[in-house]
């Protein structure tokens, strides 16, 4: 017989508001001008349900949204069947299929990952994102490898529409010493587009946006 005490507690609730939500979009929105503003609703929208916060935020005027995992990606299609859905963990050759049959775009993180949706777009054309790596260290293309696209991305992105070149900040909410970063990569990023064709380009993070 267990003897011990239960402990006393209350269990956890979260409320959300998804008028604050909408209102939060168009705030964002706003202040980001003439920029295209999008919507990331990975880990189930931060945990607040992605399938009951991306029809709000889509009502409030966004029609970009980013996920981690194909999976996501799938679910949410359905909820957003007109909206474009990106999908940041790449595109490996057993999920192209996938991506394609419910119109993801993959963020490419790698020259494998461009590989493979080249490869998927020979008889038709796909559109794609690029991750660059400028000091995040966590995913995107390396120095190393963008050096190798540069003078070859005519022929490595045969059949890809560009429609997105990307990176992430490390500190972006960092205003003391660490804000030196910010500025670095900023200047990787500039470097890297001008080695690449022009596409609409994105330095953000949640903290942060140039």
């Amino acid at each position: 017989m267990n003897t011990m005490s239960q402990p006393e507690f209350e269990t956890a609730s979260l409320t959300v508001r998804l008028d604050a939500v909408a209102a939060n979009y168009q705030l964002a929105r706003r202040e980001a001008g003439a920029t295209r503003c999008a919507a990331v609703v990975k880990a189930d929208g931060y945990g607040l349900g992605a399938s009951s916060v991306a029809p709000v935020l889509a009502k409030a005027g966004c029609d970009t949204f980013f996920v981690a995992r194909l999976a996501e990606g799938v679910a949410l299609r359905p909820v957003l069947p007109q909206a474009r859905i990106f999908v940041l963990d790449g595109a490996a050759r057993e999920t192209t299929p996938a991506l394609i049959a419910h119109r993801l775009i993959p963020v490419l993180n790698s020259l494998a990952d461009i590989a493979a949706w080249s490869a998927a777009a020979k008889n038709t054309r796909l559109d794609a994102a690029i991750h660059i790596d400028t000091g995040m260290n966590r995913l995107g293309l390396t120095s190393e490898e963008l050096s190798t696209l540069a003078p070859e991305w005519k022929t490595r992105l045969a059949g890809l529409n560009l429609v997105l070149l990307m990176s992430h900040l490390a500190c972006a909410d960092d205003l003391g010493p660490k804000a030196a970063m910010n500025r670095a990569q900023l200047g990787r990023f500039r470097a890297a587009l001008a080695m690449l064709p022009p596409a609409p380009a994105s330095l953000a993070a949640s903290s942060g946006l140039f």
